[in-house]
């Protein structure tokens, strides 16, 4: 269980997009944004189209480069079925297209994220408590990838009142379909930095981190290592139950 987990970690990740046909719609940003208060870490309780679990994103404004370094962190929901808590973290930037605009471009790096990038878009937000973003991916000009997510600062779900009004809020933007935005379980979610391990992709390819200590896993640096790992462990977890 623990190697077709991670192999499946390396090379599936998430989709949270829907497909669309016809150009990116613009949607209004919000002008005088505040970048630094929209620093720190959200929760996203809502995502198009998407399986995971436990989803947050980091921003972290860096003022010299006029730009906000992005981490999502993700605990698909295979990793459930296994007893080894495993994170994804996907590693991006976001540049403002104009001075104090919340409309801003969203590289993801690794997966050809550098070729088609993202726009990103913070449709509404009191900084302290939720925030509304749509993205758009346009591809080759004649179809698209368009997504929507419901963040909030507390890791707790909205109360039904406030999420009514968060998806309609979304709704009123082209080509998103409130229906199609996902829960995410949040409910039980440890700590990123409390799981076992963490599956990181960013410019310098995969890199798979223990988060507990373990020497050996900082080690790994190639999918082939991790492979050789990942049946070491299912065999001790077999001898453990007397599966072998």
């Amino acid at each position: 269980m623990a190697c077709v987990l991670l192999l499946t970690l390396f090379i599936v990740p998430a989709t949270a997009h829907q497909f669309k046909f016809g150009s990116c719609n613009d949607p209004k940003p919000i002008s005088d944004f505040d970048y630094e208060r929209f620093s720190g870490t959200w929760y996203v309780h809502r995502k198009l189209s998407t399986s995971s679990e436990c989803l947050a994103v980091k921003f972290e404004w860096e003022s010299e480069n006029q730009k906000y370094s992005v981490q999502e962190t993700r605990l698909p929901l295979l990793s459930s079925a296994s007893p080894l808590d495993v994170y994804v973290t996907n590693v991006g930037n976001l540049r403002p297209l104009n001075d104090g605009s919340s409309a801003m471009t969203l590289v993801w790096e690794g997966m050809l994220g550098n070729l088609l990038p993202y726009t990103f878009t913070v449709i509404e937000t009191d900084y302290d408590t939720y925030a509304l973003d749509v993205e758009c991916q346009s591809l080759a000009g004649f179809s698209k990838r368009v997504s929507a997510t419901i963040l909030t600062r507390s890791q707790t779900p909205p109360t039904e009142e406030q999420m009514n009004q968060y998806l309609a809020t979304v709704a009123t933007q082209p080509d998103i379909d409130k229906a199609r935005l996902s829960a995410i379980q949040q409910v039980g979610c440890a700590p990123a930095d409390s799981a076992t391990y963490n599956v990181r992709l960013d410019n310098n390819g995969i890199s798979l981190m223990s988060l507990s200590g373990n020497e050996e896993v900082k080690q790994i640096t190639t999918l082939s290592q991790a492979e050789e790992y990942a049946k070491k462990v299912q065999e001790k977890e077999e001898e453990k139950t007397g599966t072998a």
